[in-house]
């Protein structure tokens, strides 16, 4: 990849956050907030890749703004998700948890707030003039395959260490995800070699159903984390039983969850 090359991938992702960074007001639609956070772990993925060096990796180039941005379209892209589970849960029941699904509602419209205090149509523009001083002038194949190696060793390593902490596996995914989009991007530019996309021990489809699992385990560490953070001692106590069985009901998920990534994860 030449400079020209890289300056053509980097411009097609801040083209699609452009697009999905203006959809997300008035409405905070959840499609708007995912394809934007999708397209931004897609660029900072490129970015830290092309940019990365032998002895340390380099920073990031984006904004403060931009970044302060996808940070606050997570935490409501939680809460949407959050509520939306909980309809799903109680759906064809006659009280769903009022109290809650208000104090969520409440949660959100606050982040929705911060969000539109910092909302600025300059910002994607200003990230763009700063990542593009930042790139490099080329990225080679031999990069590229050191690259791959990298982020398989990384996986390798926290794999062989035994412990599948929430953390740890969040981890892998990032890893995982970040190969993915990555292997995209150079197949799109013609530099990533046919036989050395993945690991010999893992097919694409295989790969795919990995990281798909990974999202659900991340899904379900979520609810948990939320139902545990909004405090659920100080409501009704029909609600708060529901809501700690819903709870424990994503713990069984999660754990039967965690043994099937582990196993799979093991075998690569």
């Amino acid at each position: 990849m030449n400079k020209k090359q890289i300056r053509r991938v980097v411009k097609g992702y801040y083209h699609e956050l452009k697009l999905y960074y203006q959809q997300l007001l008035p409405g905070y639609g959840v499609t708007s907030i995912h394809q934007f956070r999708v397209n931004y772990k897609k660029l900072r993925a490129f970015l830290r890749m092309t940019m990365s060096r032998e002895a340390a990796p380099a920073q990031m180039p984006v904004t403060k703004q931009l970044k302060a941005t996808y940070r606050l379209c997570g935490s409501i892209r939680d809460l949407q998700l959050h509520r939306r589970q909980l309809q799903n849960a109680y759906r064809g029941q006659q009280r769903p948890p009022g109290t809650y699904l208000l104090h969520l509602k409440q949660q959100t419209a606050l982040l929705k707030k911060e969000l539109r205090a910092g909302f600025a149509e300059t910002i994607i523009a200003a990230d763009v003039k700063k990542t593009m001083r930042s790139l490099p002038d080329s990225f080679s194949k031999k990069q590229f395959h050191r690259y791959v190696k990298q982020q398989q060793d990384a996986v390798r390593q926290l794999v062989n260490l035994g412990k599948f902490t929430d953390t740890n596996i969040h981890q892998i995914r990032k890893l995982l995800k970040d190969l993915y989009y990555n292997i995209n991007a150079t197949d799109a530019a013609g530099i990533a070699a046919k036989k050395e996309k993945l690991p010999a021990e893992i097919s694409q489809n295989s790969f795919n159903s990995l990281l798909d699992e990974l999202g659900k385990f991340q899904d379900l560490a979520t609810e948990i984390r939320l139902l545990n953070a909004f405090h659920l001692k100080g409501l009704p106590a029909t609600e708060k039983k529901g809501l700690e069985r819903l709870r424990d009901i994503c713990v069984v998920q999660k754990n039967q969850l965690k043994r099937n990534l582990v196993g799979q994860l093991k075998c690569i």
